[in-house]
């Protein structure tokens, strides 16, 4: 299945206070998390947090109906999209502290890098369909 990368990606990514059960993949009340909505993205995407000293991910795996798979856990590292499906992330600082009034800053700490290398930043609670000339020579 071929997407055009910035019509999958284009519609604003939302992020709000919160976090998904890694249990049930349901949404849950908390202070100290922010969460994205359900996003479409292609195998071999990554993910990617900029700064791994001060805040954490756990991505939210679904399958192409919407319904939960599982989770990575809480991971201070790169992740690849292994297969085209939704998936959902959540942020958090490793210090566990709130983040209310901070979702804009700490959602500007996350990439989405397509696999044809095209970087697109996550930022202002929303997901900015910006071409930007750095390349990860590294995937």
């Amino acid at each position: 299945m071929t997407f055009n990368r910035l019509d999958v990606l284009d519609d604003a990514l939302k992020w709000e206070i919160g976090t998904i059960s890694a249990a049930s993949g349901s949404l849950v009340s908390a202070t100290n998390r922010i969460r994205s909505q359900m996003i479409l993205l292609e195998s071999g995407t990554i993910i990617d947090l900029i700064n791994f000293e001060k805040f954490q991910m756990t991505i939210l795996i679904y399958d192409m109906e919407g319904q939960y798979i599982n989770t990575t856990g809480w991971i201070r590292e790169r992740y690849q999209a292994e297969s085209t499906r939704y998936y959902a992330i959540v942020l958090a600082n490793t210090n566990n502290s709130s983040l209310v009034g901070l979702v804009n800053d700490v959602s500007a700490q996350l990439q989405l890098v397509t696999p044809d290398k095209l970087e697109l930043s996550i930022c202002e609670s929303r997901l900015d369909a910006q071409k930007k000339t750095r390349l990860y020579n590294e995937f």
